[in-house]
């Protein structure tokens, strides 16, 4: 598993962040699942981990240490710890004195471990970047589903002016120029949707027709929409009931020649099932938590990888028979990038191997130390792959073994 991925989170260590006292543990590259019960800390976890990777502490004093080391051709490590000689200045804004009071060391094949109050995590990633030829990148997907889906139950609407030449009758156009616009008008929050940005991507992508008129513009926009949707459409089939996908007839675009703005309305996404075309409304909770998470989660073009995917408990909602479908999915999807995911359900382990065991990560929540994760023991592996070999499933025996009693 994984041999294609060039990058990925190696080791981590946080310290001090809500139900965590102290956490020190090794990921591998490709798909890891960390399972444990209720209130073990697995969200929290997460959360600081996707903090982290975004730069986006919301508060400077809610954790003491993050540590995150990265693995590639050479090893990467940003360490984010307190300044035990720091004096509060009242002076300051929060975020002044947070800065002042961290100190910040990044290291990787050419520096040594020097820290610099300035930096944050991006400062890593461009290192990065440097010696390895491809900016890692990180997405989280929550358990349940968003309120607002662009593309799916939220249609698309905007505008925009191109720096072009423009008449009555022809709107000269570079696919770029229209990828940057189309980013630049949907409105926000529809952006921290990994398929919008993917998306744009692919109405960035070159065509062999011309793109002159306004018309053109929207057949443009109806072919990228298409074209991504036919390759989510290849894992739907497996998953789900799902026959088809298209861009909905209700879309349209305009052109103001006076103002010499291109309007659009109703860039929304149909399905295909039981033979009748339906909004995302229309679809089962369960199916349409499947759309989100595949659609989130594919690679549509072969330069975006190098990802870190965080997910949140994917078996939520979902039949049994359709979970080791998307399982399966899912453990496919991380040859390209490294998906580390949560879960309360020991079905989930069973797209595991006998030989994938280190895969697993026990969370865990001690009165005394707090939120751990730790692997199985040699003992533990060795118990589950005699059982997967000579009588079942991984879950039987984990709910027959019970580790997190252990």
């Amino acid at each position: 598993m994984s041999e294609k991925q060039p990058l990925y989170l190696k080791h981590v260590v946080l310290e001090d962040y809500r139900s965590i006292q102290k956490v020190d543990i090794d990921f591998m590259p490709g798909l890891n699942i960390i399972i444990g019960e209720n209130g073990s800390g697995k969200t929290n976890f997460l959360d600081l981990l996707r903090s982290a990777m975004s730069n986006s502490f919301t508060n400077g004093k809610s954790f003491a240490r993050c540590q995150l080391t990265f693995k590639g051709k050479a090893e990467y490590t940003f360490d984010s710890a307190p300044n035990d000689n720091f004096v509060a200045d009242s002076d300051e804004g929060l975020m002044n004195n947070y800065k002042l009071n961290r100190i910040i060391k990044i290291k990787t094949p050419h520096n040594d471990g020097g820290f610099d109050n300035e930096s944050n995590i991006f400062d890593l990633l461009d290192h990065v970047y440097d010696h390895e030829g491809r900016y890692l990148k990180s997405e989280i997907i929550r358990h349940g589903l968003p309120i607002h889906l662009p593309i799916w139950n939220n249609p698309l609407n905007g505008e925009f002016r191109l720096k072009t030449s423009w008449d009555k009758s022809q709107v000269v156009l570079r696919t770029r120029s229209l990828s940057s616009a189309f980013s630049s008008s949907i409105h926000s929050g529809a952006d921290n949707s990994s398929f919008i940005r993917k998306l744009a991507l692919e109405i960035g992508q070159k065509r062999a027709e011309p793109i002159d008129t306004t018309k053109d513009v929207e057949t443009h926009f109806r072919k990228s929409l298409n074209n991504i949707c036919e390759i989510l459409l290849n894992d739907l089939r497996l998953i789900t009931k799902i026959e088809d996908i298209r861009c909905s007839s209700l879309f349209s675009l305009e052109f103001d020649s006076e103002q010499k703005v291109i309007s659009f309305r109703n860039f929304f996404c149909e399905f295909k099932f039981d033979g009748k075309w339906l909004n995302f409304d229309q679809l089962s909770d369960g199916t349409k938590r499947i759309i989100y998470l595949v659609s989130e989660t594919i690679n549509y073009h072969a330069f975006i990888s190098s990802e870190i995917l965080f997910l949140e408990e994917p078996e939520l909602g979902i039949h049994p028979h359709q979970l080791h479908k998307l399982m399966t999915f899912l453990k496919e999807e991380s040859e390209d990038k490294q998906i580390i995911l949560t879960t309360h359900s020991p079905q989930v382990l069973n797209v595991l191997g006998v030989d994938e065991l280190d895969r697993v990560l026990i969370c865990e929540y001690d009165a005394e130390k707090g939120t751990q994760l730790r692997h199985m023991t040699d003992k533990e592996k060795k118990e589950a792959a005699t059982y997967m070999e000579e009588v079942g499933f991984f879950s039987d025996y984990w709910l027959h073994a019970d580790f997190n009693r252990i």
